[in-house]
């Protein structure tokens, strides 16, 4: 049964819901076991899940070893799965067969979809191609693509790691893909074993290394390096297996050993022995638009905002399996992530609405209402300031989670400018609440939180 069809009994409307966002988002997280789209071949892992710019949810699938078994790309349009793309078991030496489709992303300009593993897949909505990945030059190595990056520009990155040549100084690195044509990026300290790679909100790239190496920080071609050596947080056995920078441009580390952080030039690390972690094996963290964090684990899936963790695992949640992979937010605020039941595959899982849409609702023309809540969260007044560029009948209403609108703050026609206003609410007990400020044909809906 499909996905959103088999859930419809247990969360009425919800497929109304997909298909048009509502002010509604979750306050209690409930975690839902999304039923295993993998018909054909359901003992594969779900390696790598994505959303695209037209908000359908691409998945794919590795570990493929049964007897004529192939490698499938999906896709959820919010209806049904979609079987997009199918690609047969190969065979590279007699160590080593085919691993699959490791990581997908999507280019933010063209709308592309990326998959990487074995080869490079690209699909532009009615082609698919093929490329090779970037061979090192070693005669003794295979390599496939780990991770897919792109930047703000449309550049695609792929980190290349071996599984042949466990003791080979060089097993991981990563390349630029660049007119059809693999560019090594090259520096003077990345002769480590490359596993994960980012660029930030300056361009600068962040490297992360197995065992011994730490990370590489490189900046205008000069190499920082952050190990053991210099650094006491990064153990000496530190695997690190994804980095990410935050709306506050926080990089964080997640790793075997915990998760680091670099704020303000300094590092720090949360571990299960001063936080709330439950496990110090972190695979992957992401931001909603609130700036609540969601962090993958090997004993569940956390959430973490202003000092306060949440642990959702198989005792607590629909959760399957509590090896949480891959995790991300699409544009309508479900939570999805990639979850195995130890080392056997045990699908997906959902948490709907559990954060605000990450972007503005558009409805009609393209046009974001820039806004900006402050102090949010706030005891008693907020200021709700907006600037709209053209004409517009503006609103701005306050609802709770349940959808019931509670207060309005403005309702009258308004020129193009900049307008701040302010919302008192004394009067409304300590939780979570949401705005909607419409202009016309344009909506943008936010989270607004009293804390006293």
């Amino acid at each position: 049964m499909n996905t959103y069809r088999s859930l419809i009994a247990k969360i009425p409307l919800l497929f109304m819901l997909f298909l048009v966002p509502t002010i509604l988002f979750s306050q209690e997280e409930i975690w839902i076991n999304v039923d295993n789209p993998i018909t054909q071949y359901p003992f594969q892992n779900i390696s790598t899940i994505t959303e695209d710019l037209d908000g359908n949810i691409w998945l794919a699938t590795s570990d493929c070893n049964e007897p004529g078994c192939a490698y499938q790309i999906m896709r959820f349009d919010g209806k049904e799965w979609h079987t997009e793309k199918t690609i047969p078991i190969g065979f590279v030496s007699p160590f080593y067969t085919t691993v699959g489709v490791i990581s997908s992303v999507v280019n933010p300009i063209t709308g592309d979809m990326w998959f990487g593993g074995d080869y490079l897949w690209k699909y532009d909505g009615i082609n698919w191609t093929t490329y090779e990945m970037h061979h090192y030059p070693s005669w003794m190595d295979f390599y496939f693509i780990k991770e897919l990056t792109v930047d703000r520009w449309g550049m695609l990155y792929a980190t290349n790691f071996s599984v042949t040549c466990p003791c080979c100084s060089i097993r991981g690195f990563t390349s630029k893909f660049i007119d059809n044509k693999w560019q090594l990026l090259e520096s003077n300290c990345l002769s480590c074993r490359i596993s994960t790679f980012l660029i930030d909100h300056k361009n600068e790239y962040w490297f992360g290394c197995g065992k011994y190496c730490g990370i590489r920080h490189v900046v205008q071609n000069k190499c920082y390096q952050t190990s053991n050596e210099t650094n006491s947080l990064f153990d000496i056995k530190i695997n690190i297996s994804s980095i990410f920078e935050d709306k506050d441009s926080t990089i964080w580390v997640c790793s075997n050993k915990g998760l680091l952080y670099k704020k303000d030039n300094k590092w720090n690390i949360y571990t299960s022995a001063n936080s709330g972690l439950p496990s110090n094996n972190i695979s992957m963290i992401t931001e909603d638009k609130l700036g609540v964090k969601w962090i993958a684990t090997d004993s569940g899936i956390v959430k973490f905002y202003e000092r306060e963790w949440t642990v959702f695992n198989t005792s607590n949640s629909g959760l399957p399996g509590n090896k949480t992979g891959n995790v991300i937010i699409d544009s309508r605020g479900n939570i999805w992530t990639v979850v195995r039941d130890g080392w056997n595959p045990a699908g997906l899982a959902i948490c709907q609405y559990c954060a605000p849409p990450s972007d503005p609702l558009v409805v009609g023309n393209e046009y974001e209402i820039e806004t900006s809540i402050y102090p949010n969260p706030f005891s008693s007044i907020t200021t709700i300031a907006y600037q709209i560029t053209s004409e517009s009948h503006v609103t701005i209403k306050i609802y709770n989670t349940q959808g019931s609108e509670l207060a309005v703050v403005v309702d009258e026609p308004k020129s193009p400018g900049y307008y701040e206003n302010t919302f008192d609410g004394i009067q409304l007990p300590t939780g979570v609440y949401l705005y909607k400020i419409v202009a016309d044909d344009r909506v943008q809906i936010g989270k607004l939180v009293v804390a006293r």
